[in-house]
């Protein structure tokens, strides 16, 4: 098999990933997390912790707000950074990290 290496980027066996993979990839890809419904919870090492959505979707907006992409030479945009592309990626990591509830370890009590 040929690694995805040997292509350029953007070309069909080397797609170049969007805003909505590069931001999980940025703010999620320590593989930690798991969504069961619509909530996201990272492993602390011993059980998983809600994470508060308004607090999630203020880092996934301040994320966006540093990535800038090239509309024209010389002309760069912060394109994403409004408030339907922070529901998108929010929604987008929900998908990815969705497991049943039977996965979820809660904090002792």
């Amino acid at each position: 098999m040929v690694s995805s290496k040997e292509y350029p980027v953007g070309s069909k066996e080397n797609p170049e990933r969007g805003y909505v993979e590069k931001a999980m990839e940025a703010l999620y890809d320590d593989k930690t997390y798991i969504a069961v419904g619509k909530k996201l919870y990272r492993f602390t090492g011993t059980y998983h912790e809600w994470q508060n959505i308004s607090v999630e979707q203020r880092r996934i907006a301040e994320w966006l707000s540093t990535y800038a992409e090239e509309v024209r030479p010389g002309k760069f945009v912060y394109k994403y950074a409004t408030s339907a592309c922070v529901r998108q990626v929010w929604r987008m990591v929900l998908i990815a990290y969705a497991e049943t509830p039977d996965k979820l370890i809660l904090k002792p009590s």
